[in-house]
């Protein structure tokens, strides 16, 4: 039986979590609530992001009055003391559980426990993966393969709907009757039954050759755990840097995971504009020598990068554009060139999406996919 849960405070942020949301093993949302500043009360939860309606109207009311079992909050910039802990209060006086999506910062994560404490409820935090490295690598420097096919989904920059991809692609091999493995870029995605990016990988004390060769040994483990017929991998941050000042962290995770796991075929996320068809040849191929990674498509977002904002603010801000400009362009760039663009937004076009990359793995050396 799932949990009813809720969902504050409801923001973009969260659109996997409604897009997605009958794919949760154990929750079923049954309202989103977000702070009346945001101005999405009323309006369905797809406003947040740009997608296809959800049925899911976003509420701005007390959330006492509602019918649930936990409170899921979501990373926001809404300030934590004034817009969130007082919704976590009311929570928990009022018997429910707190479950942070994120790696909520120590300080707030205190005093969200200590009420819980007081109310006797559970405070949950989820992080990423921890594990005993010590036990995971060995003498041994070699690289260990995949036996079954591995898919990536990456992006050239965040905030591209890549988790969205993570799960599609997730939902539609289930579906056709797959046996998945799974490793995905979000925290949380365990609440989908998969595997999150070991903590390990953003362990600052830990060396790049070392990470490299701990992946891939995880990787190995889950496979023959797991045994599946087919293994995802989303990709964290970007592949490539932006520019001088969004440097997208030179790339490193992208290439420590490529060195680790070797991948089939790749989807890579694109924002909207400043895309045409050589931008497409030359990520291509860059991807190809840099990551020994053979993407196969794209996926563009219905995101717009802000260069004006994100130059004053010094970090990446977007615009959220329709659907409907995304597959305008989308359809320009099929005309142009021979490697084709999706829209995960798009159902249709989604579908289309993962139909051709598992034609892509059943043209390879993998004729029983």
């Amino acid at each position: 039986m799932k949990r009813k849960a809720i969902v504050f405070p409801y923001n973009a942020e969260c659109a996997p979590l409604i897009k997605n949301r009958n794919m949760l093993v154990n929750y079923d949302i049954v309202a989103c609530v977000s702070p009346r500043g945001y101005e999405l009360h009323g309006k369905d939860a797809a406003y947040a992001y740009g997608g296809e309606d959800t049925g899911i109207t976003v509420l701005c009311d007390d959330i006492s009055s509602l019918d649930y079992e936990d409170l899921l909050v979501c990373e926001s910039a809404s300030d934590f003391r004034q817009a969130v802990l007082p919704q976590i209060k009311i929570a928990a006086e009022h018997g429910r559980n707190i479950v942070f999506m994120y790696d909520v910062e120590a300080e707030y994560r205190r005093e969200a426990e200590r009420l819980c404490d007081i109310n006797h409820v559970k405070c949950t935090v989820i992080t990423r993966r921890k594990m005993d490295t010590s036990k995971i690598l060995q003498d041994e420097k070699n690289i260990l393969r995949i036996s079954v096919p591995v898919i990536f989904i990456a992006s050239v920059i965040e905030n591209t709907n890549k988790f969205d991809v993570q799960l599609g692609l997730r939902n539609y091999l289930l579906k056709e009757g797959y046996k998945v493995s799974q490793i995905g870029s979000k925290e949380y995605c365990e609440l989908f039954g998969f595997h999150a990016i070991p903590q390990f990988m953003y362990d600052h004390q830990l060396s790049e050759n070392d990470k490299i060769l701990l992946f891939n040994r995880v990787c190995k483990s889950i496979e023959l755990q797991e045994r599946p017929d087919i293994f995802i991998i989303g990709v964290p941050g970007a592949t490539m840097v932006f520019n001088d000042m969004i440097t997208n962290y030179f790339g490193i995770m992208a290439f420590e995971i490529a060195n680790a796991v070797r991948p089939d075929t790749a989807i890579m996320c694109l924002p909207h504009e400043g895309i045409d068809a050589d931008f497409l040849k030359m990520v291509q191929t860059s991807s190809k020598y840099k990551l020994d990674m053979q993407v196969d498509c794209f996926n563009m977002a219905n995101k717009h990068f802000d260069a004006a904002r994100s130059k004053d603010e010094k970090k990446l801000l977007f615009v959220t554009v329709s659907t409907d400009l995304v597959d305008e362009r989308i359809a320009e760039l099929n005309r142009e060139s021979d490697i084709p663009v999706y829209n995960s937004f798009n159902a249709e076009s989604a579908l289309n999406m993962y139909q051709y990359i598992v034609d892509q793995l059943s043209e390879s050396d993998f004729g029983t996919i």
